[in-house]
Order: C-alpha cells, then structure tokens, then sequence
C-alpha cells in the first residue's frame, strides 16, 4: 500500500523552489530529473538537495523535528523507597549501583543527608513543603487520617507559580490531592517496572516541551520497599550472589527467622532501582535535556529492618543525597557537612528563581553545592506515629559529629515493626543487646557520631560531656518550640500524667505501652530515669 503524503508544509530550501514534495518519513515518489545543468544554471548546488534527501532518509530528524526541549533550568527529583546508604558511591560493596555511582562522580554527593523521620509520610511530606512534619499536621501516615494542613504550599504549586510544567508519577504518599496542582493527573506504576516507568518519564517530558516550559518532574519509584498486595512487583531476577546464605547481616539489624531472605530480596530491589535510575537518566540523554536539567536523587528513609527504619539512628534516617547539574555544579565534590531533606524545597525554589516558603524551615543546598559555603544550620530529627497509630513520640538534634535524641515517652516500649513477629527473634546474646538498645531506651541519648558511628556507646552520663548534652538538648528544645511543635507539652511529663497523644485519645485503637513477651523482657535493662 503507497503511504500517504503528510499535510506538513514542506520548507523550501532557501531561495529555490523544490519540485516534488516528500513523504513524511521519506522523498517524494515522483523522481528528481538528472538536470543538473538546468539547476547549475540557476545557482544552486546540488549537494544542498542531496543533504536534505539524506536528512529524510535518516529519519526525517531535521524534517519533522520533535519537540523542541524546553528552556532551562528544569528540575528531576527522584525519591526511592526505604534506601538507606546501600550504593557504591557510600561505600557499600556487595550491591551494584552503577547509575548512582556515576551521578555522583558527575555532580555532588552528600556524605550525611537525613530524613526529617523514619517513616515515609512524613518524611515525604518534608520533602514536598520544606518544612518539619509536626508543624504541618504529618505525625503519622495517611492511611491514618493525617494530611497537609490547609494552606501550606508544596513543590507543585511552587513549581507553577515559577511557570515550570509540574509533574510526576509513582509513590506520593500525601495528601490531600488539591495540596498539589500537578500540570497532568498524577500518575502510578507497578513496582519495578522500569522501562513502564522509563517510558511515563519520557511522556511527561515531552509534555513539558510541547508547552515550551521548563519541567520539574518528580519520579518516586516503589523500590527497594517490600511489595504489597496492593502493589504487585515485577519478578525480581535469580539471586545468585546475593543469595541468602552469602549475606552478612549488618549490625544494627535485630536478626528474626526470615532476615537473611528478606535482607536477600532487598538488595535486588536496590539494584532493580538503579536500573530504573539509569533508564530515568537515558530520557533526559535522549531529548537532550540532560545539561539543563538539575538531578537530584534521594531517599525517603533507611532500610526495611529493625534497627533502621521507624528509628531516629543512623540507619534510619541517613539517606543518599546526590544531585548533578552539569556545568553548573563541579563534577565529583563530596560534601561532609549534615543537611536535612527539608532543605530540598528551598533549594528548588531557589533554582526556579523564587522566593522560598518564608515559613519553611529547610535552607537552600546551593551555596554548599557550589562550594560557596562549609556551614550548615544543626538537622533535626522527628518521630510520633508509625502505621496504625503505633506511637513512640522522640525527637532528635544533629550538630557536627553529636547526635542527641529526646525520648519523650521512655515508659514506652519501641515496637517492632518491620517483619516477624517477637517469638521468631534469634536468641543469641548478641541479637538481645540490639534488642534491648532498640527497645527500651532511657529518656536521653548521646553519641559521638565520628568515634561511634554505629550508635552503640550512649554519652548522655558521661560527666565529661555535660555540656555538650545541655547545650543540645537547649537547642531541641527551642526548636520544639519554635516550630510549635504539639509534642513540646510531653517535655516536661511527668510520670502518671495524661498524654493526649496516645492513640486511643489521639483517635486511634486501643494500644499498649508494654508489648514484649515477659520471656524477653526481663533480660532488658530498664532505662534511667531523665534528668
């Protein structure tokens, strides 16, 4: 069947006419005379007509261009999943994250960026506004009844009011949806499905260049997170080297029956979102868009286990920070200085030339991206509810090399959460001090981040940092009231009097302060009473 001639008009070539019009993806049918002397006696080369056969034989990329990219500078976020520090960029060497890697040899990698919580909406909701969950109504997960406090504004709608094409696709995790003006409905997909994911990228993108508007797209794929029934992932590829049996269990993970294999499938679903992150990465490669485009990947919290996610230490709260924005951000700079999630808002607004949230608490990165600046505000930490209104309300300051955490209900039991139950919990004395140190915590906590990174060695008694302790815990404390937070009111508690947070009086089910089968509590100490 002959193909039909396009309707596009067809550009002359300067000062000639063409005599035959092309296809769409091709010449024309009707055949161009061997005269070249008639064409020679009206000026014109003939090379010029053979260059624009060759143009439409190559696939009409000069004839029929697509959309033009839009102006710059356009913005990626790319939020994963429960992703702690498990990239080869942060030393990790057992999982293979090229794609990672090689963004942070090309931009800048934060070597201690934390989440604003353990969990993911709050933690995302951070993100999405630049400012602390607790003071804008996130103590604990959608699904439980929290959302944005009315009239607080969201990288959407600041992403519209600097003009740029607003959009995204996968785990959003906020809510209400009216918080967030995107430019196209939002969009989901399945868990691990990167060349679908690959592929809603690429038609937001060209959307965005249809418009002729800088984007700011933000890409939340569901890995390394367990799947759920509700969210069926693709199959996951043989283990082989990342078998159960040839993994060590990292120490900060309380080890139940199923650890090694659950420990197994994430480190593949680490590697499975790498690969998402390079197909995300080839979109821009392929429109061109990669040197105008600001490219910043992060995570929402640590990983999936005991010890880490739900917690306020190191594993459950530093993520990955790694942004590349080629010629504009020096290639392979490494930053030690701690920054919080919450700057990230900030750091957008100032990229799209705006003016950011004057109530948001977060800072913009910039100064420290270009190398302009060493110094940082302190990070700060913030937990009240996990899932069902599972409730340990704590607080947490990081100032160069010390963290110090507020325990503000340390009568209550932290409960595991994270797979398993207590009756499946390896006995072994090591496994019982991770714990006791997870479970029943004394009201204050002080590390030496630098002599003791992995959190084991608690200061918060030790004479000789008194007044590292009081000068932290003042500046919790004015933090807490300064971003008017609900739960200065526990500060001060004293034991026996009413907690208006606890679940049953907060609005949630029924709920127990102590949780732990007797069998294993009475090998806990109990904590020390608060100063």
């Amino acid at each position: 069947m002959r193909r039909r001639h396009s309707n596009r008009p067809w550009p002359e070539l300067p000062g000639r006419r063409i005599l035959a019009r092309p296809r769409a993806c091709g010449i024309g049918s009707r055949r161009v005379r061997d005269d070249r002397h008639r064409w020679d006696r009206r000026g014109s080369p003939l090379r010029l007509l053979l260059a624009a056969w060759i143009a439409a034989a190559a696939g009409c990329a000069v004839l029929r261009p697509g959309p033009v990219p839009p102006p710059g500078p356009n913005i990626l976020l790319v939020v994963a999943d429960d992703l702690g520090l498990q990239a080869g960029a942060y030393g990790e060497t057992l999982v293979r994250t090229p794609a990672l890697d090689a963004l942070a040899r090309e931009g800048v990698l934060f070597e201690r960026a934390y989440a604003t919580t353990g969990i993911c909406c709050p933690s995302r909701a951070a993100i999405y506004t630049g400012r602390y969950p607790h003071g804008i109504g996130m103590l604990g997960f959608v699904g439980d009844g929290f959302r944005l406090d009315p009239g607080v504004p969201t990288v959407a709608e600041l992403a519209r009011r600097a003009g740029s094409f607003a959009a995204g696709a996968g785990k959003l995790h906020a809510a209400p949806a009216d918080a967030f003006p995107w430019a196209r409905p939002w969009t989901s997909f399945r868990q691990g499905d990167t060349a679908g994911i690959a592929k809603i990228a690429g038609r937001l993108l060209d959307a965005a260049a249809r418009r002729g508007r800088p984007f700011f797209l933000m890409i939340n794929p569901h890995d390394p997170h367990e799947p759920s029934e509700q969210q069926p992932e693709f199959p996951l590829p043989r283990p082989v080297r990342l078998a159960p049996d040839k993994l060590t269990v990292p120490g900060f993970v309380v080890v139940k029956r199923a650890t090694r294999i659950r420990l197994s499938k994430y480190n593949r679903r680490v590697e499975r979102f790498d690969r998402t992150l390079a197909a995300l990465l080839a979109e821009l490669d392929r429109r061109g868009l990669a040197r105008s485009t600001a490219v910043f990947v992060t995570s929402d919290h640590g990983p999936p286990f005991d010890g880490a996610k739900r917690t306020l230490y190191e594993p459950g709260v530093r993520v990955p920070l790694v942004v590349r924005w080629p010629g504009r951000l020096p290639a392979g700079r490494r930053v030690p200085v701690p920054v919080s999630l919450v700057d990230l808002a900030p750091t957008f607004a100032e990229i799209m030339g705006m003016r950011p949230d004057p109530r948001a608490d977060g800072v913009s990165l910039l100064p420290l991206l270009e190398g302009r600046s060493e110094e940082h505000p302190p990070v700060f930490g913030t937990h009240t509810y996990s899932r069902g209104f599972q409730y340990y309300p704590q607080r947490s300051i990081v100032a160069g090399r010390y963290k110090f955490i507020r325990n503000l209900r340390p009568d209550v039991e932290f409960r595991l959460g994270n797979g398993g139950t207590p009756g499946e919990i390896d006995r072994s004395p090591e496994n019982l001090a991770r714990l006791a140190r997870l479970v029943i915590r004394p009201a204050e906590e002080l590390y030496d981040l630098e002599e003791d990174p992995g959190e084991r060695r608690n200061l918060a008694e030790d004479p000789a940092r008194a007044a590292t302790l009081a000068a932290l815990r003042a500046e919790l404390r004015a933090f807490l009231a300064r971003t008017r937070d609900p739960l200065l009111a526990l500060w001060d508690r004293a034991p026996g009097d009413p907690d208006p947070f606890q679940p049953e009086r907060a609005g949630g089910q029924p709920w127990r302060a102590r949780w732990l089968p007797e069998s294993i509590r009475k090998l806990l100490p109990r904590p020390a009473a608060a100063p």
